[in-house]
Order: structure tokens, then C-alpha cells, then sequence
């Protein structure tokens, strides 16, 4: 390539390889994390969260914050909270409190029903959902 090809040519390189790089180090960071794990000892309940709290905490973040999200959550048949909370099932692995002093995972795609009331995230999750919402502007 001669210098005129390099001062046309450059930039889209440029752009090109920026491009991949920012793609591959998103590759990268998504598959970083660890699978959620099938059982979660009681020992670190301190890092769990129930369910219905989270999607208490999140309607009222949603609702202070006035997220688009909330006009969504508040046209939902059950209500704000019960909306979040089936959100947060539906993204989030969730568990439930059983009988072997653990935490046993859900199947994915968890309908929260009548259970919403011992059902546990994680609290790193519940950060990662909230992001999430507001991200949603």
C-alpha cells in the first residue's frame, strides 16, 4: 500500500479493529461468569435476598426514578410489585428454601404463583436486575 491507499483505506481499518476488539472483549466478559450454582448451602443466607423484597425494592427505585419500565409494571393485572417480581423470575436464577438446610435453584422461566414468598436470589443478581431496569430508559 502506498501512502495515498493508507490515508484513504486507515480509518476504516481503524474502525474495523476497534469493532472486533470491542466484540471479542464482550465475548470475553459474558462468558466470564460462572453458571449459577444448583444448591447454595444456608451458611451464606447473608448473601441472598428474597424475592418479594427485591421486587419491593426495585418498584420503589422504579417509581422514585420514574423508569419507563414502571408504566408497564403498573398496568400489570397483579400489581407493580407482583409484575417485578415475575420479572425478576423470568431473567434471574431463583431459589427455594429446602428441606437439606439449602437453597435449591428453580427451573428456568419460574412462575412465581403463590411460592413468591420463599423464593431467595442472589443479592449480586438482584444489582445486575437493577442495572438492568434502569438501563431500560
Amino acid at each position: 500500500m502506498d501512502r495515498q491507499q493508507l490515508m484513504h483505506y486507515g480509518p476504516t481499518v481503524l474502525i474495523a479493529v476497534i469493532a472486533v476488539s470491542l466484540f471479542v472483549l464482550g465475548y470475553v466478559l459474558a462468558h466470564r461468569r460462572r453458571a449459577a450454582p444448583a444448591l447454595i448451602e444456608r451458611k451464606w443466607i447473608g448473601k441472598m435476598l428474597p424475592l418479594m423484597e427485591a421486587a419491593a425494592s426495585v418498584c420503589a427505585a422504579a417509581k422514585h426514578e420514574r423508569m419507563v419500565v414502571m408504566t408497564v409494571a403498573e398496568k400489570a393485572g397483579a400489581g407493580p410489585v407482583a409484575w417485578f417480581a415475575q420479572s425478576i423470575a423470568s431473567v434471574i436464577p431463583v431459589y427455594r428454601m429446602g428441606n437439606a438446610n439449602a437453597f435449591e435453584k428453580l427451573p428456568g422461566a419460574t412462575s412465581v404463583g403463590t411460592e413468591s414468598q420463599s423464593l431467595y436470589i442472589q443479592k449480586r443478581d438482584y444489582k445486575t436486575y437493577a442495572s438492568w431496569a434502569r438501563s431500560m430508559q
